[in-house]
This record gives C-alpha cells, sequence and structure tokens, in this order.
C-alpha cells in the first residue's frame, strides 16, 4: 500500500486567464480542515483588497486584476 501523509499545506489562488501566471499563495502550515476554511475567507478579502475577481456563483474561477471582467468585456 502506498500512503501519501501531507506534512505542510499551501493554499493558492491562480488566474483562470489562458496564459497569466498570476498566483497569490498564502504561507506554507500544517494541514487542517478549520484552517482550509479559514484560508478560503483570507482569498476573498485579499483578492477584492488587490483586485481579483472571484465568482461568487462558482468558486472555481478567478481572475486577477489584469483579467478582471468589467462591463466592456463581458
Amino acid at each position: 500500500m502506498i500512503r501519501v501523509v501531507p506534512t505542510q499545506v499551501q493554499a493558492r489562488m491562480s488566474c483562470d486567464h489562458p496564459g497569466c501566471g498570476h498566483t497569490i499563495r498564502l504561507p506554507e502550515r500544517p494541514p487542517g480542515l478549520t484552517q482550509d476554511a479559514s484560508d478560503i475567507r483570507e482569498f476573498h478579502s485579499t483578492a477584492s483588497v488587490l483586485g481579483w475577481f472571484i465568482d461568487e456563483d462558482n468558486y472555481d474561477i478567478v481572475f486577477c486584476p489584469n483579467h478582471t471582467p468589467t462591463k466592456e468585456n463581458q
């Protein structure tokens, strides 16, 4: 049997625009579900301050400030 036991995790958020490599990373930490939820809240507050867009209906859609949807490009 092969088992992977993570000792550190790092939450990352990357722009979904094709070819864009912009990413926000939180510091590495020990794994934990409570902290996972906290990281998600941290991404939401940090992203909005930095001009990132996170689709509230589908958290899988994220754009950096260079590619944030506007009325002109939607």
